[in-house]
């Protein structure tokens, strides 16, 4: 059986604009999204262990489940719960016009399966906090409907897990605070993009216990606070 871990954001961490929500409801395909923004709220980026037939994240059913006992967003699952990926969205930044691609986390323990979203995850990159973002497309979730399939590994991780502290010209820090760091550890910020080698190791979140310091030239202002590395077995 193949295993895997991505990172997605709860749904207490995303605003829709309109009173509206990730939920579908009565369908689960996102077009109830269509035309509205969506906000995240915070960087409570969380690890989800998965196991199934192959280490895709897809629209699958019963094909993927839970890997042991799990809490995201403060509800706890317990292990070999179906978990899949419900459907996708494409975000664009109207200031810049920068795309994202989403995919809604469905847990499933309401009836209809697909009536509820508990997160979301995106492909690559993340995006900026903080910043309303247009849903300018919708569809079925990955691997379903003739949609092709998501790679665990396209997902977007995060190089610098929830936790850690960095220390600064002004004392420690939580990374994900730091969107411009200058002067002794230039960094390009937080959220923004995924490079294909890690200029820092990653450091986990047991790191929370003591900062650490970026060494000087580590990371300069083209590079980016992230690392591509496979988390699929």
């Amino acid at each position: 059986m193949a295993k895997f871990d991505f990172w997605a954001l709860g749904e207490a961490s995303v605003t829709v604009s309109g009173g509206g929500q990730l939920d579908g409801v009565t369908q689960g395909d996102g077009s109830h999204l269509m035309g509205l923004s969506i906000t995240l709220t915070s960087n409570n980026w969380e690890s989800i262990a998965v196991k199934g037939n192959n280490t895709n994240f897809d629209d699958n059913g019963t094909q993927q489940k839970l890997d042991g006992d799990q809490t995201f967003d403060g509800v706890s699952y317990s292990k070999n719960t179906d978990i899949e990926a419900e459907y996708q969205m494409t975000l664009r930044d109207p200031a810049t016009g920068i795309e994202y691609q989403a995919i809604a986390v469905n847990f499933q323990n309401s009836s209809p399966s697909y009536a509820t979203i508990e997160g979301i995850a995106f492909i690559d990159t993340f995006p900026p906090v903080g910043v309303a973002l247009t849903v300018v497309a919708t569809a079925e979730g990955p691997g379903d409907y003739g949609q092709p399939s998501v790679a665990a590994g396209d997902l977007a991780i995060p190089c610098f897990t929830p936790g850690t502290m960095i220390d600064t010209p002004d004392g420690p820090r939580a990374i994900w605070s730091q969107r411009w760091i200058t002067g002794p550890s230039p960094c390009a910020g937080w959220g923004m993009h995924r490079s294909a080698v890690c200029a820092w190791p990653c450091i986990p979140n047991s790191a929370r216990s003591g900062s650490r310091r970026m060494p000087s030239g580590a990371i300069t202002r083209t590079a980016i606070c992230w690392c591509h590395r496979s988390t699929v077995s």
